[in-house]
């Protein structure tokens, strides 16, 4: 009966404490790193930092969204142009930019 008992004493201290040290903070569960491990695309990640540096009144650093290609001369011309006729395109100016029902020339 002895050895019953302390096997279920044993049993009993491991079943509580091992959920007391297993536990995530706030922090932990909405970094950035975290978040992509659960399965959030990096621009929801990114949306979600620019609103919690928006709602704090931070200043928030983007990532780039476009290709670098885009920085040289004749590639600018060609990007105004797709911009112009695709105004879903992928740009840099994620959550950066108004939205407007007509596309416009400065939309880039």
């Amino acid at each position: 009966m002895k050895k019953f008992g302390f096997l279920l004493f044993a049993v009993i201290i491991t079943s509580v404490t091992n959920p007391i040290f297993a536990y995530t903070t706030q922090e932990e569960m909405y970094s950035e790193e975290a978040m992509i491990n659960y399965g959030y695309s990096p621009d929801f990640v990114e949306m979600y930092n620019k609103i919690q540096a928006r709602s704090n009144g931070e200043p928030y650093d983007y990532r780039a969204a476009e290709d670098p290609i885009y920085k040289y001369p004749p590639f600018k011309y060609i990007k105004h142009i797709i911009y112009y006729f695709d105004p879903s395109s992928d740009t840099s100016q994620f959550l950066r930019h108004e939205i407007k029902p007509y596309p416009g020339y400065s939309d880039y």
